[in-house]
């Protein structure tokens, strides 16, 4: 009989320690919508070596997940994004705020005016190349809604994630392919640790209006404690809790124009490599890079994004 209780006391121990390792619940580890994304067979990948980084241009190709949203005649993007299916996109809430304003203001506008693009690396190019290596055009998607989360605040900056979807469906490519969602180990409670890397086209000075970077840049950065962000006087009137990461450090870090962009860091499994993205460019200090600026924390949303997604 006591060996039978403590066979039994084993195995809700081991049961107990796998959904504390895990983090997963059975809505979100059963949930339906997972076959709406990809598998790791085929997200997260790149076909180009890693070197190391600091605030310099990436490789062509080198994140073929990054996406931007524009305006419809517009040269330059607004908002980053995350290509996550072949028809959605991850940013975040106050970029798609943006959007909602603007039709506000302007009644013969919509959000069908604004699109998502994919594939692009330069701004100022037709075609991107690299030594012989050239990309396909980028394309524009014209975006059919945008989910922004319902709890998001614009004066605190919580939840501040949005689902976009777009028309059509893209075209996987070298240059264009979906990037990882946490899943399994990964999720809540599991907090990310050492560096990652943001990419975007901010600006690269931080008081210089005319600053905004043509190339897709991208940087390392750590991931430092939430403290450091609540203790920056301009923002420690903002909640900051475990739904947000505090990232960067002095002089490196995502300015104006990298919001909704994504913190994403590579990481090894039994099988193969991939990227997975973990927060989206949020907010900071208003001199970018002064200090550690806030970002979602996307694995605390991912019952949320699996709900809103659609086929």
């Amino acid at each position: 009989m006591v060996s039978n209780v403590r066979w039994i006391c084993s195995v809700l121990l081991i049961l107990g320690l796998y959904r504390d390792i895990t983090g997963l619940n059975d809505e979100i580890k059963y949930h339906k919508n997972w076959k709406l994304l990809p598998g790791l067979s085929s997200c997260g990948k790149v076909d180009v070596n890693e070197r190391i980084i600091g605030g310099s241009s990436a490789k062509l190709g080198q994140y073929p997940w990054i996406a931007s949203l524009k305006e419809e005649l517009s040269s330059r993007p607004f908002c980053g994004a995350s290509l996550i299916n072949e028809n959605h996109v991850l940013t975040a809430a106050h970029c798609v705020e943006k959007i909602e304003d603007d039709c506000a203001l302007s009644p013969w506008l919509s959000v069908r005016n604004y699109h998502v693009r994919l594939g692009e690396h330069d701004w100022t190019k037709a075609i991107d190349c690299e030594g012989s290596l050239c990309a396909p055009a980028p394309t524009d998607y014209r975006i059919l809604n945008a989910i922004t989360h319902p709890d998001y605040t614009h004066s605190t900056h919580s939840n501040d994630i949005a689902l976009v979807k777009f028309e059509g469906r893209a075209t996987y490519n070298t240059f264009v392919q979906p990037i990882c969602l946490p899943q399994g180990q990964l999720l809540s409670p599991y907090r990310l640790k050492g560096h990652v890397i943001v990419a975007g086209w901010g600006r690269t000075k931080p008081n210089d209006l005319n600053s905004y970077s043509d190339v897709l840049r991208h940087v390392e950065l750590p991931v430092v404690p939430l403290k450091q962000c609540e203790k920056v006087e301009e923002m420690s009137e903002y909640p900051i809790d475990e739904h947000q990461y505090c990232v960067g450090v002095k002089n490196k870090g995502s300015c104006h124009g990298d919001s909704g962009g994504p913190m994403m860091k590579s990481l090894a499994n039994v099988h193969s490599r991939n990227y997975f993205l973990f927060g989206i460019v949020s907010y900071g200090p208003s001199i970018c890079a002064e200090y550690p600026a806030v970002y979602t924390n996307v694995a605390m949303y991912m019952k949320w994004i699996l709900d809103k997604l659609s086929d």
